[in-house]
């Protein structure tokens, strides 16, 4: 195992990020960033990212998107 951890995930090599198996998504504040994750996220109609990427930048403290390998969608939890 292997984790990657960081606040700008358009700085890593985009193998790696095709190869992130489990991903736990914090607020992002750049919308580059952001739209990034949301194609991670398998997201790819420009609507959908355009909507996820909104979502993105506006989670609060505690609040965290989960997307795990052995399932087809992601889930939104608010931990505080």
């Amino acid at each position: 195992s292997l984790a990657v951890i960081t606040q700008s995930p358009t700085n890593i090599e985009d193998d790696i990020r095709k190869n992130t198996q489990n991903l736990f998504i914090f607020r992002l504040q750049d919308e580059k960033d952001a739209k990034t994750v949301a194609g991670m996220l398998g997201h790819i109609h420009i609507d959908e990212v355009n909507y996820l990427s909104g979502m993105l930048t506006k989670l609060k403290c505690g609040e965290v998107i989960i997307k795990l390998a052995s399932k087809r969608y992601f889930k939104f939890l608010s931990l505080s």
